[in-house]
């Protein structure tokens, strides 16, 4: 299983266009791993998760085609993980080589846009686009993947999912978008680990009192929960993700601070081959 790291920031992006804070000059001085895209990750080649407004700039600026997506996991309804135009692209109009058909499944919140967007309710056949939603719990499968969705504690509690991947060799968690889990979230975890990667939210950095997104703090006690309850395989990585500008340093401090625990920093560009 091999897993692109096409953005790896928060709502804003690093550096925040409107933004002077010493990690965003930073960012626009250095450039390289300090330029962060809203987050978007792609599985092999054929598994999106999440589509926000950077997904063309990011497939243009790593070189790569989304032409072979047949399965689109949408985490929740907030713009940077959820932008349905960029679907329009799909269709006929804007493109010349085929492409398979594309099944999109998201929390309530996600497929009921669409079925009401005056457009895309009209253009989904054309794009060859079908829509199911999925609940917290839920079980299925589509392609070659098994997945199952777990509550998020984000969006006030409700139609944000986390998403368990297992292709039948390789296992991960992507959890993005998430304060401290549920202990339901976690009772999940623990009857499908061991894990062969665990990606997570670590939008609030030094910020340790905001209960949407992970912290250092709580996004450590998460990691050493994995670990005392050995739900990773040996020498699984477990990557932090979806920065905001605001409470984490530039890149090479990130990984200064969390390489002796063991994490590893995502970057744009990062490719995990499990």
């Amino acid at each position: 299983m091999r897993v692109l790291f096409l953005g790896t920031a928060a709502a804003e992006g690093i550096p925040a266009p409107f933004c002077e804070c010493d990690t965003c000059a930073h960012a626009r001085r250095v450039g390289g791993q300090d330029i962060r895209m809203r987050t978007a990750t792609l599985i092999n080649n054929d598994l999106l998760i999440d589509s926000g407004p950077d997904i063309v700039a990011s497939a243009q600026r790593l070189g790569i085609s989304l032409s072979s997506v047949e399965t689109l996991l949408v985490t929740h309804d907030h713009m940077d993980h959820w932008y349905p135009e960029n679907l329009i692209l799909r269709s006929r109009t804007f493109r010349s080589t085929p492409v398979p058909p594309l099944c999109i499944f998201g929390p309530e919140p996600v497929t009921r846009a669409l079925a009401e967007h005056p457009v895309w309710s009209e253009r989904l056949e054309e794009a060859g686009v079908s829509v199911k939603t999925v609940e917290p719990g839920q079980r299925w499968r589509n392609g070659r993947y098994d997945f199952t969705a777990l509550q998020a504690a984000h969006n006030g509690g409700e139609g944000a999912l986390l998403y368990i991947v297992a292709d039948g060799s390789k296992k991960l968690l992507y959890a993005t978008d998430t304060g401290p889990l549920s202990e339901k979230a976690w009772g999940i975890i623990a009857g499908a680990g061991p894990f062969d990667a665990v990606l997570m939210d670590e939008t609030m950095g030094e910020w340790e009192t905001w209960g949407e997104h992970q912290s250092f703090v709580t996004f450590l006690e998460a990691r050493q929960r994995f670990v005392e309850n050995a739900w990773m395989r040996d020498g699984a990585p477990f990557v932090a993700f979806h920065f905001s500008h605001h409470a984490n340093p530039p890149h090479a401090k990130l990984v200064a601070y969390f390489e002796p625990h063991g994490v590893t920093v995502a970057y744009d560009g990062l490719s995990l081959v499990l």
